[in-house]
């Protein structure tokens, strides 16, 4: 993960940006975003969570902006390339950390808040 921009009343999502840093090509779909114990650091099943609802195809290289509504404009002004489930819904503060999870539930990436 690159960005992780808040919405205006803070707490959810209003966009994340995800770099493909590996050599092929990812599709997003099913991957998803949780909340980590700011104890243990470690993914609780029953936090906090979106998931990215539809097909997202990042190429090598690449980065691609994932936003709470299909309209939504990334920091370059670029549209979203698809949406995720429950965007606002989250309640994060300062120092959260969140992680990117792949479909199996592996972490892929985390990034403080």
């Amino acid at each position: 993960m690159e960005q992780l921009e808040l919405t205006e009343s803070g707490g959810g999502i209003e966009y994340v940006t995800v770099l493909n840093r590996s050599t092929r090509p990812v599709n997003l779909q099913g991957f998803s975003l949780q909340v980590l114990d700011p104890e243990t650091t470690q993914v609780d099943p029953g936090s906090p969570g979106v998931t990215i609802n539809e097909a997202v195809q990042v190429q090598p290289g690449q980065s691609v902006s994932i936003g709470r509504v299909p309209d939504v404009a990334d920091a370059d002004g670029e549209r979203v390339a698809g949406t995720v489930e429950g965007g606002e819904a989250l309640a994060f503060g300062p120092g959260d950390q969140v992680a990117l999870l792949d479909s199996g539930g592996a972490v892929a990436n985390t990034i403080t808040v």
